[in-house]
């Protein structure tokens, strides 16, 4: 529900497509009272976009290179977490099977560490940090050519149609790629929003 109102509300900001009441009363109703609750509570909401540009095209193209640029920077983040996460258990679980064969003769004691690094490696796969850490790196490079891609329609005559294309293949592939937790996105958002402020904003 989120990510449609999020695809939403950039197509409202980026070519200034309204959005029904119809859509708003059912996105309310599914909505929890405790969400709705701190929606009310925030005063002025921050704008999400930093460009200047009126709804349209340029506005749309700068809003995806923006959001791209973004998602690039956490996926990076996120697919070198889930790889180390990943390497550490690993790693961790060999180092101790290694020591114990060399260091243990106890036969219960062996197979009581044989059953912990078993469930450990068990645990990897079944949280699915492999996929995951492939899953952010593959949106990492999707974000960098939907980056380069806005880019490049920003120096030349882009029609509208090229404009949704770019923003219909770039929001298809965030929606299938992991979600971003809000804690990354929280530890970085003020040093990315001073580096796109100081360098990229119009």
């Amino acid at each position: 529900m989120a990510e449609t109102l999020l695809r939403k509300l950039d197509l409202r900001d980026s070519f200034g497509w309204g959005i029904s009441n119809a859509e708003i009363t059912d996105i309310l109703a599914r909505a929890p009272r405790k969400l709705l609750a701190d929606v009310a509570r925030v005063e002025k909401p921050e704008a999400y976009f930093a460009s200047q540009e009126g709804p349209g095209v340029r506005r749309a193209l700068k809003n995806i290179q923006e959001s791209a640029w973004w998602s690039k920077h956490l996926t990076d983040k996120m697919w070198r977490y889930s790889l180390a996460a990943t390497l550490t258990s690993i790693a961790g679980s060999l180092m101790v099977i290694l020591l114990s064969l060399n260091t243990i003769n106890d036969y219960d004691i062996l197979s009581g560490t044989g059953r912990v690094v078993t469930s450990i490696l068990m645990l990897v796969l079944s949280l699915g940090l492999i996929r995951l850490t492939r899953g952010y790196h593959n949106f990492h490079q999707r974000a960098q050519q939907a980056e380069t891609r806005a880019e490049e329609l920003l120096n030349a005559d882009c029609s509208k149609i090229d404009a949704i294309k770019l923003y219909n293949e770039y929001h298809l592939d965030r929606a299938a790629a992991p979600l971003i937790p809000d804690l990354v996105r929280k530890w970085n958002q003020e040093r990315l929003n001073g580096l796109w402020e100081s360098y990229r904003r119009d």
